[in-house]
């Protein structure tokens, strides 16, 4: 079972000489390989739906059912990187019916991990991550919340990296550039990277494209 990352990453340097302490936060969503039961994969577009105690789905708000132009665009999610359902957990269907998650807050334990640090070598820069892949849009202020529990007109969603990052997002069609902030998480179908809100969205292309190939960046580990 894999086990993504919900919520900032928060690193602290203590004044201990030599040592430096990093605390990851894991919040509860769960991917699954096995039988466990995961979120649907795909629904109409704008779709809202909230599981209960029961893990049993519950349709906050109907999505757009008609035929539209980013239909075609509909695509198959891995199954076995959907997350496993969680009571309380929300699901928003996106501009191309995949979904972002968004899981109640939990009080669970914080792993510390200490490191050592050679003086001699100095503090060393963050190294620059690429990922390249489709990406799509999403109305963030449509949200009832976001997994980081903020909203912004540069939002987007991203299965992994740190809340609150800032990532810079190419079109690998016309070359424009734009930066968006990790707010919250997903999109979950297979070949898809990152879902900006549509406000971003529109600086690269019109919202209509639905979809694009790209190219994001950011600072990590």
């Amino acid at each position: 079972m894999k086990k993504l990352l919900l919520g900032c990453v928060v690193a602290s340097t203590l004044a201990i000489p030599n040592l430096a302490f990093a605390a990851n936060a894991n919040d509860g969503i769960e991917t699954s390989t096995d039988n466990e039961a995961t979120i649907p994969g795909y629904m109409a577009p704008g779709t809202v739906i909230k599981f209960d105690e029961q893990e049993k789905s519950v349709i906050l708000r109907e999505g757009d059912k008609k035929p539209s132009l980013m239909q075609q665009y509909r695509l198959q999610a891995d199954e076995t990187d959907l997350p496993v359902i969680k009571p309380g957990m929300t699901v928003v269907y996106d501009a191309l019916g995949a979904p972002i998650v968004v899981v109640p807050e939990t009080r669970e334990s914080i792993n510390v991990e200490m490191k050592e640090i050679n003086p001699q070598q100095g503090i060393q820069p963050l190294a620059v991550k690429t990922e390249s892949g489709e990406i799509s849009w999403f109305d963030i202020w449509a949200e009832s919340g976001t997994a980081s529990g903020s909203k912004a007109d540069d939002g987007a969603a991203h299965k992994t990296i740190a809340m609150k990052t800032y990532v810079n997002v190419k079109s690998n069609k016309n070359s424009n550039k734009t930066t968006v902030l990790i707010l919250d998480r997903g999109p979950y179908a297979n070949g898809r990277i990152l879902d900006m809100s549509k406000q971003s969205f529109s600086k690269l292309h019109t919202l209509s494209t639905g979809v694009f190939d790209g190219t994001i960046s950011w600072d990590g580990k």
